[in-house]
C-alpha cells in the first residue's frame, strides 16, 4: 500500500502528555502548618507534585491569619480513586509550572514536516522565551506507512522505538518531542 500525504501537516500535539485524559495540579495557598504536616506527607506516598504559594510574612493591621478551609486532601485522593476512564493511568498529576508550560507550549507551537516513504523529519518551532523555560517535551501523534511495524524516533542524542497504534484503519506513533532546534525524524525500524 502506497503511503501519501498531502503538504499539509498530519502530525498533531496532543491535549495531554502520553495521551492522558486530563491534568491536575495541587496547588496551595498561605503556607498554613496543615499543608506540610498532612498535605506534603500524602502527596509524597503517592508521589504527586505540589505547588505552595506563600507569604513570607504577616500583613500589618490584619486580624486574619493563615487557616486551613477547603476540604481535606485525603478526601479529595480517595474521590481521585473512583474516577471512571477506559484507560489505566489516564490523569496527568503534575506540578502547576508543568501544566502550564505544556499547555503554552502546545498552544503556540507549530510542525513543520517534510514526509517521503522513508523518512518523517519534523521540525517543532516554539516562539515562547527563553527556551530554557519553555522546554517541556510535547506528545506528538504521528501517521506512518503501513507497513513500519516499528518506527524509530530521533531527536539530538536522544532515540525511541515505538510501535505504531491503530485507530479508524490508520497507523499512529505517539512519542514525546522537545521544541525547538533540533530535528525529530521517523524512520522504519523494522530490522
Amino acid at each position: 500500500m502506497a503511503f501519501s500525504m498531502n503538504l499539509q501537516s498530519q502530525t498533531t500535539i496532543l491535549k495531554w502528555p502520553e495521551g492522558k485524559q486530563a491534568c491536575v495540579t495541587f496547588t496551595y495557598d498561605d503556607g498554613t502548618l496543615n499543608q506540610f504536616e498532612i498535605a506534603v506527607p500524602l502527596m509524597d506516598k503517592h508521589n504527586f507534585k505540589g505547588t505552595f504559594f506563600i507569604n513570607t510574612e504577616v500583613f500589618g493591621g490584619s486580624e486574619n491569619y493563615a487557616t486551613f478551609v477547603g476540604r481535606p486532601i485525603t478526601d479529595i485522593l480517595n474521590e481521585s480513586k473512583t474516577v471512571s476512564t477506559n484507560k489505566e493511568n489516564a490523569i496527568w498529576i503534575a506540578s502547576f509550572q508543568d501544566a502550564y508550560k505544556y499547555i503554552r507550549e502546545r498552544m503556540n507551537c507549530r510542525i513543520s514536516e517534510s514526509v517521503s516513504r522513508e523518512e518523517i523529519m519534523l521540525t517543532l518551532e516554539c516562539p515562547l522565551e527563553p527556551e530554557t523555560v519553555y522546554n517541556m517535551p510535547l506528545t506528538l501523534k504521528t501517521p506512518v506507512p503501513d507497513e513500519w511495524e516499528m518506527v524509530k524516533i530521533v531527536q539530538n542524542n536522544n532515540i525511541q522505538r515505538k510501535k505504531p497504534v491503530e485507530e479508524e484503519n490508520k497507523k499512529f506513533v505517539i512519542y514525546n518531542a522537545c521544541p525547538g532546534a533540533y530535528h525529530v525524524s521517523l524512520t522504519n525500524a523494522n530490522d
